[in-house]
């Protein structure tokens, strides 16, 4: 098992984690971070997090060279190094952790949720804070190698159990607010949509849903295909596009207007993509009448009720013979997406559900057909 883990730590009170990895600890206690074996061995230390200088302070000393995201690279720190002075009373420590036990696990995953959830609303913006915190959570939902029943304990635990649904929120809105962000460089031209922090995982999930559809449905001609639930970085129609006909349009479906406004511009020189200014249940049999496909975004119905009342409406509007594919989840992933139900598919036929062999992909689809 190779897991990424990232545990934050706040106060003077420091818990120890402990793993089968060579084993790095935290020791309680004190101002002083101990490592029992080489420190290189982690991937990196952020320190000084919201300091104005962002250094990280290794005893007394700082890295070789200031790095503006406050992230100290192992590569810069003295092989020698067996202690840390920390300047602040917020530590982040990501490394690598091998041969994980359940329990262990468990105890990894159960400190960054406890974070998330934690964090109010102004806080989920983009920021090293909140990007490593999300990025940890994303590591430890898609190790591969998990047994079922492993999955199952740990999805039942009360406390996670309790901490789910505002976890779920929590992730929709800073999922939100760091497109939001991106969006708005893109604009200012500071950044092209190839630079966006998960961009690989796009491209890697439409591949996926790609080559599901083609088992779904053989050698189906899109002409014409909706997104609802784009965003403000609508990378879901500007991936999905490169796999259709050249003539092939997408439009893009949003509740949001900001979010509307954003995709135009990111979008605004693709001609055969566009962004409308409507929610899932004000969209038309008419807006679909020569629509082949329709996909659905995750983080588009909350609950399942909701979810139900707007597949019913897609059933409505829909033409005959067309495709949707709605993303969902399996496993650990499910505490960031929902897993659909073949009740939420309501009149739908041919429902089929598809899961990614690359675990980093962290939606699943069902398809079913109008």
């Amino acid at each position: 098992m190779h897991i990424v883990f990232l545990i934050l730590i706040i106060g003077s009170n420091f818990r120890a984690f402990k793993a089968e990895w060579n084993p790095l600890i935290v020791y309680e206690g004190g101002e002083t971070i101990g490592f029992s074996t080489k420190i290189e061995l982690a991937r990196s230390v952020l320190c000084s997090t919201g300091q104005s200088q962002q250094q990280c302070t290794i005893l007394r000393r700082n890295c070789d060279k200031e790095i503006t995201t406050s992230l100290c690279l192992s590569s810069n720190i003295p092989k020698n190094i067996t202690s840390m002075s920390p300047t602040n009373s917020s530590h982040y420590i990501i490394s690598t952790i091998h041969n994980t036990t359940d329990p262990e696990f468990l105890q990894f995953i159960l400190p960054v949720i406890e974070q998330i959830v934690s964090l109010p609303e102004d806080k989920l913006h983009p920021s090293p804070i909140t990007n490593s915190l999300f990025t940890s959570l994303v590591n430890l939902i898609c190790v591969d190698d998990l047994k079922g029943d492993t999955i199952s304990t740990i999805l039942s635990h009360h406390d996670i159990i309790g901490y789910q649904q505002q976890l779920m929120q929590k992730c929709s809105s800073a999922e939100y607010f760091l497109e939001v962000d991106f969006a708005r460089q893109v604009q200012s031209g500071a950044k092209s949509i190839e630079d966006f922090l998960y961009y690989e995982n796009y491209v890697s999930l439409v591949q996926f849903e790609m080559e599901s559809l083609k088992i779904y449905a053989g050698n189906v001609s899109i002409n014409r295909a909706v997104v609802i639930g784009s965003g403000p970085l609508p990378l879901t129609s500007v991936e999905v596009l490169k796999h259709l006909p050249p003539s092939a349009v997408i439009i893009n479906y949003d509740h949001s207007a900001e979010a509307v406004e954003l995709g135009t511009i990111v979008i605004n020189k693709i001609s055969r993509l566009s962004v409308e200014h409507r929610s899932a249940l004000q969209i038309t049999a008419k807006d679909l009448e020569e629509v082949d496909l329709v996909y659905l975004a995750a983080l588009v119905g909350i609950d399942k009720a909701e979810k139900m009342e707007i597949m019913k409406h897609l059933y409505d509007v829909m033409r005959p013979g067309s495709i949707l594919i709605a993303r969902s989840a399996i496993g650990l992933k499910t505490l960031v997406y929902r897993r659909l139900t073949i009740e939420e598919f309501g009149e739908f036929s041919n429902i089929q559900e598809f899961h990614p062999k690359d675990k980093k992909v962290l939606n699943s689809i069902a398809c079913g057909t109008r």
